[in-house]
């Protein structure tokens, strides 16, 4: 009786509010059966998309703007605040912003539990959709437990649908959420679909799921666990499956980029994506989030990447650079999406795994289809191992700047590996360039009101 009981409160909790995760007329307690047709089981899988998508928040810019503050990519004009204590390494556990990356990444794996347990039983949905909706369900949750680990380490790890028992649960090691990610998206592999069968316009620009997208997540997993010759594997399945193509740097992140794998389509009233909102002011304003030097010096001279994806505007008598990925700051017209995945990190992992692998002349060829999109010369093929992981680290920041915190993980990550590796000392000079900085602030500290919510959980090293 108490399973029941807890699915039906779960049930409202995450339908109540959500106008568009169904789309039935009926009386109210017809929520109470979100899988009544394929319908509304399919409302459901769309609503966790919408849901992630309303405001700002750990899928929707908050990995860009904070994972850029704390690793030197963006430096505020005002420093203060929530912002500017990750910008000064003064994060605490009361900071706002930590609810904003905790809570939605929650609800989303909230929302997936549920489908995860009851989609399989639905009588009323048919067996031929059911595959493709587990599939997203599976991939939205190990994407919500990988950017969890990497900012918070050890996480409770929650899969079941007893409210009053997720509640209460202790964290887990960062292994086991790796292990779970791992499974996640190898149980996706099999369900989802090459292409999404629905032909909607916005389906044939990526917005759903698909295998490419389990199959880049689970290469960039591989890479950070250091089983390089699966992140390699997976790589090289996302590049020769077919229907992606790398792009002119002007048109990477428009909407109908043939580079992306996956997008989040916006929602919001006032604004396209999250990330031209943030970086780029008004007409006639000034960016309050300015690229560094660690960002402009990656650029070397002739990179199509610095005149393409920044911009310069002349502040008083000073040059100040903005991030230009995405330019559309209204909301309209919805041009640009939320790119999650894109072609270029599959080449960038697997150029790194190959290195890691011993395949010098592979890795090259990688690097190479980075550099030459970018206006850049081709690596030779006899390039040294050493050389090759310099130009890693250079074209993974050039690169992925201003995206999804891949700057902050890779250092993190990095700095992790055995002492002596170039990528190691790299990491370590780069992180303790920070003043103040101490090795626990790789990982952020647990939010405070989930440390009074629930007594299990425990604060991170550093953060008491």
């Amino acid at each position: 009786m108490r399973a029941v009981s807890c699915t039906m409160i779960l049930l409202t909790i995450l339908l109540v509010g959500c106008t568009k995760l169904t789309n039935v007329d009926g009386p109210p307690n017809r929520f109470d059966n979100p899988f009544q047709s394929d319908e509304t089981a399919t409302g459901l899988i769309l609503g966790i998309y919408e849901k992630n998508m309303e405001r700002q928040c750990l899928f929707n810019g908050h990995m860009s703007r904070y994972g850029g503050l704390r690793s030197t990519e963006f430096a505020l004009r005002i420093v203060s605040g929530d912002d500017g204590d990750f910008q000064l390494l003064q994060l605490k556990p009361n900071n706002r912003v930590l609810g904003f990356l905790w809570l939605p990444a929650y609800e989303c794996i909230a929302r997936c539990n549920l489908v995860l347990h009851e989609l399989p039983g639905a009588k009323d949905v048919s067996e031929s959709l059911k595959p493709i909706l587990l599939g997203e369900a599976y991939f939205l949750r190990a994407l919500s437990y990988f950017y969890l680990v990497n900012l918070f380490d050890s996480i409770p790890l929650v899969t079941g649908i007893d409210i009053g028992e997720n509640s209460q649960l202790p964290q887990s090691g960062a292994k086991s959420i790796y292990d779970q990610i791992e499974q996640d998206l190898q149980a996706a592999l099999p369900l989802l679909p090459d292409r999404h069968p629905d032909t909607g316009l916005d389906s044939l620009r990526r917005t759903r799921i698909e295998k490419g997208a389990a199959n880049g997540l689970l290469a960039r997993v591989y890479l950070y666990l250091g089983n390089y010759e699966q992140a390699a594997h997976y790589s090289t399945l996302v590049i020769e499956q077919g229907g992606y193509q790398m792009e002119n740097l002007e048109k990477v992140f428009y909407n109908t980029s043939r580079e992306t794998i996956l997008q989040f389509k916006p929602v919001m009233a006032t604004a396209s994506t999250a990330e031209a909102s943030i970086f780029l002011p008004d007409v006639g304003g000034i960016p309050n989030y300015e690229l560094t030097n660690t960002v402009l010096q990656s650029f070397v001279a002739g990179d199509l990447r610095k005149s393409q994806w920044t911009r310069l505007m002349r502040v008083g008598t000073q040059d100040k650079y903005q991030a230009r990925k995405y330019t559309i700051t209204t909301a309209q017209p919805r041009l640009e999406y939320n790119i999650v995945l894109r072609l270029a990190e599959q080449y960038l992992i697997r150029a790194e795994a190959r290195v890691r692998l011993g395949d010098i002349s592979g890795a090259s060829a990688d690097l190479s289809i980075i550099r030459q999109r970018a206006g850049l010369n081709s690596l030779p093929g006899n390039s040294t191992v050493l050389s090759l992981l310099q130009a890693i680290a250079s074209e993974r920041q050039a690169e992925l700047f201003a995206e999804w915190g891949h700057r902050l993980l890779d250092l993190h990550r990095w700095w992790s590996l055995p002492t002596g590796d170039v990528l190691q000392f790299r990491a370590d000079s780069v992180l303790k360039s920070q003043p103040g900085w101490h090795p626990y602030m790789r990982h952020w500290p647990i939010p405070q009101q989930e440390l009074f919510k629930n007594p299990q959980l425990h604060q991170n090293e550093g953060y008491n």
